[in-house]
C-alpha cells in the first residue's frame, strides 16, 4: 500500500470529528473530493462517506469513530463499491427523489445504485447503530445498508436466511475474498472456503456431524443476532460470549481475511481494537484453503502459520498462497507404469476422496491409484474405529497439513523417473518468513567475567575426568562380572556381596538396573553395587550418576545408547550443579 493511502486515510480519520451532517436531503450529493463531504450519526459512533482503498481510489463506506486512533485501526465496516473502487476525481454519491441511492465515477458511469422505484425519498440518514438508511415520505425505510453487509455484522444488525459475509482479499486490499459466513441448506451457519480452485466447507468442522457438535438442523428460521454487550445467538442453536461480556463497547463480528471469524471491541481507553473471541485457534491449519491447493499449512510459534509446496510442486503466484501449487513435471497419463510414488510423513489432506478402501494393504493400495487416471495420491493409515487400515485415494491435494503426530503416511504420484533428495522431501517443513519487515539489530553482545582460556581448560579438565571415571567403572563392571560367573560355574549358589548381603548369581546388568529401580529411600543401595574397600570412600550422587550412564551405555538397543557427546553432558550437567 502506497505511504500517501496511510497519509490521507490518516487525516481522513483524525479529522472528521470536526463534520456534523447527519443526513442527506434527496436530491443532493456527496463529492468524493470533499473530505468533509461526510455523514455522521448522531452520537457521533459512525461516520460515512468516501474510504481511500489506494492510490486514487475510494469506495463509499461506513466506519467506526475511531478519531483518537491510527489509520491502520480505522476499519470500514460497510462498503457500497468494495469490487469496483471510484476515481478520485468527479466521482459522487447522489440520493434522487425516486429513492434510488446512485455511485458514479468520473465520466458519470454508474458503479452502485440501490435500484430503489416508486417510491419518494426525503433523506439519506446514517443512525447509531451503524446502519445506512433511505427514508421514504412517511418515515419508513426504503432500503438500509445493514440487509447488504460485507464482511461485518455489527450489534443488533440481524443476520437473516439469505445473509451473507464475504471477506476481504487481504488487510490491505478490501474486493471480495474467498471465505463467507452463510446459512447452508442443512439450517447451520457455516464458514467456507470458494476459491479460484475449489470449495469446502470447514466450520463446524466437517468430520463430525453438526448435530453432534450441538448444531439444531430442525429450525426454519435461519437467523443470527449480535447485542451490544458480547452475546451471539444462532437460530442452529450455536452461541457465545465475548471475553468482555457485560462492557457496552463498540464491536463487530468479521470474517477475516485468513478465514476465521472474529469478534472485536474497541477499547475507549487505547482506541484499538482487540479480539474477544473467534471461532478456531489461530495457532491451527484448521482453515481450509488458506494455502491452496498442492501445498502444506504448518504452524511455527515464531513465524506463526506458513505455507509451502509438495515436492516437485511450485508456487502459481508468488504474492497469492490462495492459488496454491502446480506441478513443475506432467504425466503422460497419469494412470500408466510410467508412475511413481514418494511417501510424505505427517502429511494429511482433507476431502476430495474418490474413494476409502478398508482391510487392504498398501500394495493394493498403490495399484489402485496407479491404475487410476484421476488419482493424484492416496493415504494409508490406521483407522481405530475399524480396527484396520484404510486407504484414501485422492483427486484433489487440498486442504494440506503437516501434523507432527498424525498417524499415517501420504504417498504423492510423480514420475517414475523422478528422484528426490532428503533436502528435498524435508523442505517442505522449512517455513516461509511474513511480508513483514525485518529488522536487523546492529548489536554485539559480550560476555563478562569470563576467560576463554580459563573455560576451555575446565571443559577439558572435567571432560577428562569424567571420561576416566566412566571407564574405570564400566571396566569394573565387566571383570566383575566375569568374576561372579566364573566362581559360578555352571550351577546357581549364593556369593557373599561386600555389604554383608547374599544374592543369587544372576546376571549383573540386570541385578544393577533392579537396585536402581528401588526407592531412594533406601540409603545402602548404592553401597551394595560398589566395591566394598571404596564404601565410606566416594560421593554417592556422583556414583549414582557413573552407574546410570553405565546402564544407558550398556542398554540392548542400539539407538538407546547415549553417544559420547551426550556423556559429556550428563557429567557437565551433574559438575553444574554443586
Amino acid at each position: 500500500m502506497f505511504p500517501s493511502f496511510w497519509i490521507f486515510l490518516s487525516l481522513l480519520c483524525l479529522q472528521l470529528s470536526s463534520a456534523v451532517r447527519q443526513s442527506l436531503p434527496s436530491g443532493s450529493s456527496l463529492s468524493v473530493e470533499k473530505p468533509s463531504d461526510v455523514l455522521v450519526s448522531r452520537e457521533g459512533a459512525f461516520f460515512a462517506g468516501f474510504f481511500p482503498v489506494g492510490d486514487n481510489a475510494y469506495s463509499f463506506a461506513i466506519w467506526h469513530d475511531n478519531t483518537k486512533s491510527t489509520a491502520e485501526s480505522c476499519f470500514p465496516v460497510w462498503m457500497a463499491n468494495r469490487n469496483v473502487p471510484v476515481n478520485g476525481k468527479g466521482s459522487r454519491l447522489s440520493l434522487f427523489e425516486s429513492g434510488s441511492l446512485v455511485l458514479t465515477d468520473a465520466g458519470d458511469s454508474i458503479v452502485w445504485s440501490t435500484d430503489i422505484v416508486g417510491s419518494r425519498a426525503t433523506k439519506l440518514q446514517l443512525n447509531d447503530t451503524g446502519n445506512l438508511i433511505v427514508v421514504g415520505e412517511k418515515g419508513d425505510i426504503l432500503w438500509q445498508s445493514f440487509d447488504y453487509p460485507t464482511d461485518t455484522l455489527l450489534p443488533k444488525q440481524p443476520m437473516k436466511r439469505d445473509t451473507v459475509l464475504i471477506s476481504s482479499r487481504s488487510r490491505a486490499n478490501y474486493s471480495a475474498g474467498f471465505y463467507r459466513l452463510y446459512f447452508s441448506d442443512d439450517n447451520v451457519l457455516h464458514l467456507i472456503f470458494d476459491g479460484p480452485t475449489f470449495s469446502s466447507t470447514y466450520w463446524p468442522v466437517p468430520w463430525s456431524r453438526p448435530s453432534d457438535q450441538g448444531r439444531f438442523i430442525y429450525n426454519t428460521t435461519r437467523s443470527a443476532f449480535l447485542d451490544p454487550l458480547g452475546h451471539f445467538l444462532s437460530s442452529d442453536n450455536y452461541t457465545f460470549f465475548s471475553s468482555d461480556y457485560g462492557a457496552i463497547l463498540p464491536r463487530r463480528l468479521a470474517v477475516d481475511p485468513d478465514g476465521n471469524l472474529r469478534l472485536y471491541s474497541l477499547n475507549n481507553v487505547t482506541r484499538k481494537w482487540s479480539v474477544t473471541w473467534e471461532a478456531m485457534p489461530s495457532t491451527s491449519c484448521l482453515v481450509h484453503g488458506v494455502c491452496g491447493n498442492n501445498s502444506l499449512c504448518s504452524y511455527d510459534r515464531l513465524l506463526g502459520r506458513t505455507c509451502s509446496c509438495i515436492p516437485g510442486y511450485f508456487m502459481v503466484d508468488q504474492n497469492d498462497w490462495s492459488f496454491g501449487c502446480k506441478p513443475s513435471f506432467q504425466l503422460s497419463d497419469g494412470c500408466s507404469s510410467d508412475v511413481g510414488f514418494v511417501m510424505l510423513r505427517d502429511v494429511d489432506f482433507y476431502g476430495y476422496d474418490y474413494n476409502q478402501t478398508s482391510n487392504t494393504t498398501l500394495s493394493n493400495c498403490r495399484s489402485m491409484c496407479a491404475s487410476l487416471c484421476s488419482c493424484r495420491g492416496f493415504q494409508y493409515t490406521m483407522s481405530y474405529t475399524k480396527r484396520t487400515y484404510v486407504c484414501f485415494l485422492k483427486n484433489e491435494l487440498v486442504n494440506g497439513q503437516n501434523l507432527p503426530n498424525f498417524e499415517g503416511q501420504f504417498y504423492l504420484k510423480v514420475n517414475k523417473s523422478m528422484r528426490f533428495t532428503r533436502e528435498e522431501l524435508e523442505k517442505r517443513k522449512q517455513y516461509y518468513c511474513t511480508s513483514r519487515p525485518v529488522e536487523t539489530l546492529r548489536r554485539r553482545y559480550r560476555q563478562k567475567g569470563n576467560s576463554g582460556v580459563f573455560n576451555f581448560m575446565l571443559w577439558f579438565a572435567v571432560a577428562v575426568g569424567g571420561i576416566e571415571i566412566l571407564l574405570v567403572f564400566v571396566v569394573w563392571v565387566f571383570f566383575y562380572r566375569d568374576e561372579q560367573d566364573t566362581k559360578a560355574g555352571p550351577t546357581v549358589g549364593v556369593h557373599s556381596l561386600g555389604s554383608g548381603g547374599d544374592v543369587k548369581n544372576i546376571r549383573l546388568v540386570p541385578w544393577v538396573r533392579q537396585k536402581m529401580q528401588e526407592s531412594a529411600s533406601n540409603p545402602t543401595r548404592v553401597d551394595e553395587m560398589v566395591d566394598p574397600s571404596l564404601v565410606g570412600n566416594y560421593d554417592k550422587k556422583k556414583m549414582e550418576t557413573l552407574i546410570q550412564v553405565a546402564l544407558q551405555c550398556v542398554a540392548e538397543e542400539r539407538e538407546a545408547r547415549p553417544s559420547m557427546g551426550q556423556v559429556l553432558e550428563i557429567l557437565l550437567q551433574h559438575e553444574n550443579t554443586e
